[in-house]
């Protein structure tokens, strides 16, 4: 097994021996050609069409376990070899056939699962960097011909690689039988340890490996590849729920706090971490109620299948006309996109364009003109005359009416005071709130695009592995979803707390099985699992909400289920010690990529400690007056959140990041991402200095401002108002207010 996963090959293939080239000698092209084509071919007719059979070839175990070495041996940077292999097609043509025939052959199983690992290898450092490298002209110029040559020779194997890994997770995605028979490697982790051998422990680590292999974020190299990588993703999330593999990881999850199992918990790490941080944990959590709400719309439909058919039966017309009209409006929802759809929502966004968005009291002239045709009670609102001055077109009925969509964009928006907004948004909606839906979809503070604009140097996002915040769309999107939303349900239950103190007890303990990638991956299912919580308690708030509205619920709405008990291994000392000195060490070592990463850590960190310190106020007063009394806070939460805030606030030697992290902000080098976050986090703090019976938020905000980089920030986002998401614009706002309120007399430089 050690030689399987051996990061350094011990000979390099002939023709690769440099490292950048990506050309291999004509033996050892034919040595690969008699290896490919003795391993077997596949079943043609006599008119040479192909026919879905695959004939094995003779010794075909030592024709793969010679390829095998093959692939050992290759260069790690440029592997010409497994590039070769994969312009041969032979994965999709020859090995993933044969996979599907050797389900019984254990032996043949294991080897082809070693090569499967070793032609699905991440990219390397190296390659990682040579992506993304950016053309220097003052630096190319020291730099000597040959030197720029190896350079581009490396970038472009690197495009061919991830182009290869990119085909090989659609081939998997292609051949369920494959991954069925993965689950044959497994096998030996229901075996209790007396009757464990070594060999099933590496047949284990094998499939774990491959899996987290094609799991693992791809680079961006162009927008082409970003789409294939994505929808393959979602095909192969599919196929891997369907043949029960994601399940098969949650009972390892479930069983990694048992003794012989304990050396898995660090590669479970390495395969969930990547998965879902490519998934938005706002869509995640969604997809929970969107498929609770196709089971309720299901059952409703067969119960009025049922009661048409008993009308039918009675001839009673009026209850089959009532039914009929029924059935159909579930067959509209059901035929209904979620969201709209792209038709819906683009004709959204043009009758937005050519509607007037405001009126005022001036609006018989300036911006607005009141339009009544002739012979007519009716008037119309359009836009005034500078934007009729642009673009307009004349009806014959004498109605004008704007149809030039730059003027409207050009139109200043009107400004609501954030902290109004949601009132505002519940007078409009009070009159149809007893008969419309609030399971819309969640739009977070990340939702927005725009979030993930570069405001420093143009860099490699990839190496940090990042929770997304785009939305993945696409044919496989939705079941990829439910796939990972039941996966996550799972996780949540029971499995997520004992790996999480399995992998924090190698990290606490500085296990020699510890590798450098090992605490980001850490860090990053932390956040994704915590952000996971927060979305998932919005989208419970709202359905508890109109349950109490309604007064009546059969579902559960305890605090346990707005913040599920094996999450609180996330608010632990250990969990927030390691990421504030992650904060400072990334700090003082200049890595501002892992600076940002542990940022939005540390924002799920008091976000979470808040709930738990108030016991999610927002669902506790629908809980109460759904229950009809008062639903305090959980007193053990409450307490073990409040101890952890004080030692971060208010401890003599208090850790509290934030002063520092704004006064080292620079303009130019960070991301829009982390600027939200770090508003964000400043929104929290303030809050928490309010609600302690220790804080100062007036003090802390004095102290906060003493550096000029905050003011920066804020006036960075203040320049993009318009296209920040809502909650921004609220956390700009409400430091703003809290700014006008608090006295800055007496304040030195």
């Amino acid at each position: 097994m050690a030689a399987v996963l051996a990061r350094a090959p011990p000979r390099p293939a002939r023709g690769a021996a440099k490292g950048t080239s990506v050309e291999l000698e004509q033996g050892m092209l034919d040595e690969l050609l008699l290896v490919c084509t003795f391993v077997g071919t596949r079943k043609v007719n006599d008119d040479e069409s192909d026919v879905e059979s695959f004939v094995r070839g003779e010794d075909c175990v030592a024709w793969l376990q010679d390829l095998q070495r093959a692939l050992r041996r290759d260069d790690g940077d440029a592997r010409a070899v497994r590039t070769t292999v994969g312009a041969w097609d032979v994965l999709r043509s020859k090995l993933l056939p044969l996979a599907e025939q050797s389900g019984n052959d254990l032996v043949a199983t294991r080897t082809l699962c070693k090569i499967f690992v070793l032609l699905t290898m991440p990219l390397s450092e190296k390659c990682h960097q040579a992506l993304a490298a950016r053309p220097d002209p003052v630096k190319d110029k020291m730099r000597n011909g040959e030197a720029l040559k190896k350079r581009q020779l490396l970038r472009e194997a690197a495009e061919r690689q991830a182009r290869q890994l990119i085909e090989a997770r659609m081939a998997f995605a292609e051949r369920p039988k494959v991954l069925r028979g993965l689950l044959r490697m497994f096998e030996g982790a229901r075996k209790p340890r007396e009757r464990r051998s070594s060999n099933d422990d590496a047949d284990v680590e094998l499939a774990l490996t491959l899996l987290r292999n094609l799991v693992a974020p791809l680079p961006h190299t162009s927008d082409r590849n970003e789409r294939d990588a994505g929808s393959s993703l979602d095909a192969l999330v599919k196929a891997l729920s369907d043949e029960l593999v994601l399940d098969t990881v949650a009972d390892l999850c479930s069983a990694s706090s048992k003794r012989e199992n304990r050396h898995w918990g660090l590669v479970l790490v390495e395969v969930l971490a990547p998965l879902l941080a490519q998934h938005k944990p706002a869509d995640i959590a969604q997809t929970e109620v969107l498929s609770q709400k196709k089971s309720e719309r299901a059952s409703t439909r067969k119960d009025v299948d049922d009661r048409l058919e008993r009308a039918l039966l009675s001839r009673d017309e009026a209850a089959v006309e009532k039914d009929l009209q029924k059935r159909k409006a579930l067959d509209d929802a059901s035929k209904r996109p979620v969201g709209g759809g792209a038709l819906s929502r683009a004709r959204d966004r043009e009758k937005a364009a050519r509607t007037l968005a405001f009126a005022s009291r001036h609006h018989r002239f300036g911006t607005c003109l009141r339009v009544t045709p002739a012979g007519s009670e009716d008037s119309k609102l359009v836009a005034g005359t500078r934007a009729l001055l642009s673009r307009e077109t004349v009806k014959g009925d004498g109605d004008l009416t704007l149809h030039s969509k730059t003027a409207a964009q050009r139109r200043r928006p009107v400004f609501v005071a954030p902290h109004k907004v949601g009132a505002v948004r519940k007078a409009g909606r009070r009159k149809k709130r007893d008969e419309e839906e609030d399971d819309e979809p969640h739009r977070d503070e990340l939702s927005d695009d725009d979030h993930d604009e570069d405001w420093g140097q143009g860099r490699q996002q990839d190496e940090v592995l990042r929770v997304t915040t785009v939305t993945r769309r696409g044919v496989a999107a939705d079941d990829a979803r439910e796939a990972v939303s039941t996966l996550v349900l799972r996780l949540a239950r029971h499995g997520a707390g004992r790996l999480l103190d399995r992998v924090k007890h190698e990290l606490r303990t500085d296990s020699a099985a510890v590798q450098k990638r090992d605490a980001h991956y850490f860090f990053c299912l932390a956040e994704w699992l915590l952000a996971w919580r927060r979305e998932r308690a919005a989208v419970l708030s709202r359905r508890l909400s109109r349950a109490a509205r309604e007064g009546s619920s059969s579902e559960d709405f305890s605090e346990s289920v707005f913040f599920p008990r094996s999450l609180l291994k996330l608010v632990d000392v250990f969990t927030v010690k390691s990421c504030l000195d992650d904060l400072s060490r990334a700090k003082d070592r200049k890595q501002r990529l892992e600076v940002e990463r542990s940022a939005s850590l540390y924002r799920e960190i008091l976000r979470a400690l808040e709930a738990l310190q108030h016991g999610d106020r927002d669902s506790r007063k629908d809980r109460s007056r759904l229950a009809k009394k008062e639903v305090p806070p959980d007193e053990t939460c409450s307490a073990v959140a409040s101890g952890m805030l004080d030692k971060v606030f208010f401890a003599p030697e208090a850790a509290d990041p934030l002063p520092t992290l704004l006064r080292d902000w620079k303009g130019g080098q960070h991301t829009k991402r982390y600027a939200c976050d770090l508003v964000e986090i400043l929104h929290a703090t303030t809050k928490i200095m309010d609600s302690h019976k220790h804080g100062n938020s007036q003090e802390y905000l004095r102290k906060i401002l003493k550096p000029v980089q905050t003011l920066d920030i804020y006036g960075a986002l203040l320049e993009a108002f318009s296209s920040n998401a809502p909650a921004i614009n609220h956390f700009v706002y409400a430091f703003l207010r809290r700014g006008a309120q608090c006295p800055f007399e007496g304040m030195t430089d």
